[in-house]
């Protein structure tokens, strides 16, 4: 059996808007929401139904809701071009504010990776810092009071660097 090829680019678009509209779900998510079974033996055409009637229940009211109204009293070309033109710009418009989110998702999980990794590296050097803060055996009570005095400079100086990180980050 020779599937009709094209079925695919209706499906694909249909779960770019759903998952534009959820970008929170994972991908299986979205599909496990909408079928319990072995996804294996679900058909092509079953699933967009699914998905449709699912996640897109105000297209098909919008879409119903204003068939009566457009033909309640006499439709006029211009009315209709005027409706054309309407959501068309709509349209473009939801092209923009998609290209923002995924935009802006894509920023997220570049600067979640940046804490990430800074995260990561500050563990590293504070656990290197309580390690310093032990006395080394054997020292003489000068040589400990230096070390000691050593270390508490060490973390003003840190402290001073983070504060002027924090506040070069806020004027950015």
């Amino acid at each position: 059996m020779t599937r009709d090829i094209k079925r695919i680019e209706p499906l694909l678009e249909t779960v770019r808007k759903i998952w534009l509209e959820h970008p929170d779900y994972r991908l299986m998510q979205l599909f496990g929401n909408v079928y319990r079974g072995d996804p294996y033996y679900i058909e092509d055409d079953d699933l967009l139904q699914r998905l449709e009637s699912t996640y897109l229940p105000e297209r098909d009211a919008c879409i119903n809701a204003e068939i009566p109204v457009a033909l309640e009293g006499e439709i006029s070309i211009s009315k209709v071009k005027d409706l054309v033109r309407k959501v068309s710009d709509l349209q473009a418009q939801l092209r923009q504010v998609e290209g923002q989110s995924q935009q802006q998702a894509e920023e997220a999980v570049i600067v979640f990776a940046k804490y990430t990794t800074l995260r990561q590296l500050m563990e590293v050097h504070t656990k290197q810092l309580t390690e310093l803060t032990i006395i080394p055996i054997g020292c003489s009570r000068e040589q400990e009071l230096r070390w000691t005095q050593s270390i508490k400079d060490l973390r003003a100086t840190l402290a001073a660097k983070d504060v002027h990180h924090h506040t070069e980050e806020r004027h950015e």
